[in-house]
C-alpha cells in the first residue's frame, strides 16, 4: 500500500510540474537597428549570422536597406534586458563589400547569457547584388536575386525563390527548397532534404543522408547530375521526352514509370542501372547513388 501511495504522489507531482511549465511566460526584449547604404555595382553583400533568421529580397532601388532585430527571451524580463546587451550587430562597408551580421560579445564583468538569443535580418537589395551568406541555427530566405549567391550553413533551413545566376549552396542539417532556380547551381548537402521546384539551367548535387525531389516545368529545361550516399531521389511527374536519363544505384532500387522506353543495362541485387536515350535537344539527367533508391511518381 505504501508503494501505491508513493507512486500516486509522484504522478501528481509530475502533473503539477507539467502544468506550471506550460504556464511559464517568456519575456521578449528586442533591439532594432535600421540602416541603408548606397550600393555600387561591384559590391557584394556579406551576411554572417549566428542563430539568425535571414531574409533577403530584391527591390528596384539602387541601395541596400537592413532591419536588424536582436532578440532575447527569458521568463525574467530583467535577465532578458541584461542578456540582449551581449548580442552585437555588425555593419561595415568597404569598396567591395557590405558586411552585416551579429555576434556574441561578453565585455569584462558581464555574466554569461541565460536567455535564448537570436537575431532577425530583413534585407532589401538590388536584384543584381551578389550575396555571400553564412549562418548556424536558423533560416535563410532569398527572393529575386539575379547574381552570384553563395550560402554556407549549418542547422539552417534554406529557401531560394526566383534566384538566377551562379548559385553555390552548402548545407549541414538543414533542408533546401529551390523554387524556379535558374543558372549554374551547385549543392553540397549533408543530412538535408532537397526540393527543386521548376529548375532551369545546370544543376550539380552531392548529397548524403537525405532525399532529393525534382518537380519540373515543361517550359524550363535543365541538366542534372546527382551523386548521393544513403540518399533517395524522387522524380514527380517528369517530362520523359525532354531528357536523356542515366540512373544507377548500388544496394538500392530503381522504380521506373510503366510503359516507357527505359532499359536496364544492369539489374543485379548489388547494382542496378537504367538508361533512356532521346534525340534532338534533350537534356541530360544522371543519378549515381549508393544505398539509395530512385523513384518516379
Amino acid at each position: 500500500m505504501i508503494k501505491k501511495y508513493s507512486h500516486l504522489i509522484l504522478l501528481q507531482l509530475i502533473v503539477v510540474t507539467g502544468i506550471i511549465a506550460q504556464k511559464t511566460t517568456l519575456q521578449v526584449v528586442t533591439q532594432t537597428i535600421q540602416k541603408e547604404w548606397a550600393w555600387q555595382l561591384d559590391q557584394t553583400l556579406v551576411i554572417s549570422g549566428e542563430n539568425a533568421i535571414i531574409k533577403v529580397e530584391a527591390w528596384d532601388k539602387n541601395s541596400i536597406q537592413t532591419t536588424t532585430e536582436l532578440i532575447a527571451k527569458h521568463p525574467d524580463k530583467k535577465i532578458a534586458e541584461r542578456d540582449v546587451q551581449a548580442q552585437k550587430a555588425i555593419a561595415k562597408t568597404t569598396k567591395r563589400t557590405i558586411l552585416i551580421g551579429n555576434q556574441l560579445v561578453l565585455e569584462q564583468g558581464m555574466e554569461k547569457p541565460e536567455s535564448n538569443l537570436k537575431a532577425k535580418f530583413t534585407i532589401y537589395a538590388p536584384k543584381n547584388c551578389a550575396l555571400r551568406i553564412k549562418n548556424r541555427f536558423g533560416s535563410i530566405e532569398v527572393i529575386g536575386i539575379k547574381n552570384t549567391v553563395e550560402i554556407n550553413s549549418q542547422f539552417t533551413k534554406l529557401n531560394l525563390k526566383e534566384v538566377k545566376g551562379k548559385v553555390e549552396l552548402s548545407s549541414n542539417f538543414g533542408d533546401i527548397i529551390g523554387e524556379q532556380l535558374t543558372g549554374e547551381v551547385k549543392i553540397n548537402a549533408n543530412r538535408s532534404d532537397i526540393l527543386l521546384d521548376q529548375p532551369s539551367g545546370n544543376f550539380v548535387i552531392a548529397a548524403k543522408y537525405g532525399t532529393v525531389t525534382i518537380l519540373e516545368d515543361k517550359n524550363r529545361q535543365f541538366d542534372l547530375d546527382i551523386k548521393g550516399k544513403k540518399t533517395n531521389v524522387i522524380f514527380i511527374e517528369p517530362i520523359l521526352f525532354a531528357h536523356n536519363f542515366r540512373l544507377a544505384t548500388e544496394f538500392g532500387e530503381i522504380t521506373l514509370p510503366l510503359n516507357t522506353a527505359f532499359k536496364f543495362i544492369e539489374n543485379s541485387q548489388q547494382r542496378k542501372e537504367a538508361i533512356l536515350n532521346r534525340k534532338g535537344n534533350a537534356s541530360h539527367i544522371s543519378v549515381a547513388l549508393s544505398f539509395g533508391d530512385i523513384t518516379f511518381q
